[in-house]
């Protein structure tokens, strides 16, 4: 929980840290809101593990459409769901 792990744009307060090993990108995350720790758990089962092309190949919007998250989420939710998606994006665009 420290401020450059911040996601900003999230509803709830949000910290992700992200660690590289053998050319795979491991994430973690924490939050103030239980919503947000569901979230967040999601993105992990989605994201932690995969290689940086892998993760940039994926379609999360698509993947979290199928599960009608976004639709069940406030707009201000969905934004910080998205900036969470973006940071493990941006992520694995400097590893990559």
């Amino acid at each position: 929980r420290v401020e450059a792990n911040k996601v900003p744009g999230c509803a709830a307060q949000v910290w992700l840290a992200v660690t590289a090993a053998d050319g795979r990108l491991w994430f973690a995350a924490d939050s103030d809101s239980a919503l947000s720790k569901g979230n967040i758990a999601l993105l992990l089962k989605l994201y932690s593990g995969r290689t940086p092309s892998e993760i940039l190949a994926f379609d999360a919007r698509a993947a979290l459409d199928r599960l009608g998250l976004p639709s069940a989420l406030t707009r201000q939710r969905a934004n910080g769901l998205n900036s969470m998606v973006g940071r493990i994006r941006e992520a694995a665009l400097a590893a990559g």
